[in-house]
């Protein structure tokens, strides 16, 4: 085979399994929220312009904070109740009065991340496949040509 070809075929695969990596990244946090995320009832305690700062109780009973960006159009005042999804400890932390961890609206998932992840899986299984074939093809090649080697 060509080795331009080969060395082409070997960059792909390699840009493929970093996307791959990336895209994996990426959809961590949306199955963590999937299968280990828990609903709980969030009252605002505080309003700035679209964002809102929520309290909640989560499955231990212990308070947990959050911050989301509303949405456009979406009248919230401080009181009002939010549905909220959380990942409880060890693989979350809901305790940060700035609005950070791993708490969010609930319904607020993106499948983005999913649907580039199932490109990313293709393309690094086209490309494993394809680099399978170029070394069964060198190895195929080497014990044909062992075959009519003279003995002696």
């Amino acid at each position: 085979m060509n080795e331009r070809l080969e060395t082409s075929r070997f960059r792909w695969a390699l840009v493929t399994a970093v996307l791959f990596i990336a895209c994996g990244c990426l959809v961590w946090t949306e199955l963590k929220y999937a299968m280990l995320g828990r609903a709980a009832r969030a009252r605002v305690i505080a309003v700035h312009r679209s964002t809102a700062l929520y309290q909640f109780v989560d499955g231990r009973g212990r308070p947990g904070f959050g911050r989301a960006d509303l949405p456009a159009g979406m009248p919230v005042a401080v009181g009002d109740e939010l549905r909220v999804r959380y990942v409880p400890p060890p693989f979350g932390d809901v305790r940060d009065l700035n609005g950070g961890g791993d708490v969010r609206l609930a319904g607020s998932g993106d499948w983005r991340p999913l649907a580039l992840f199932a490109v990313a899986a293709a393309a690094a299984s086209i490309c494993g496949y394809r680099l399978w074939r170029i070394a069964h093809w060198h190895t195929a090649r080497s014990r044909a040509f062992e075959r009519f080697r003279p003995r002696s």
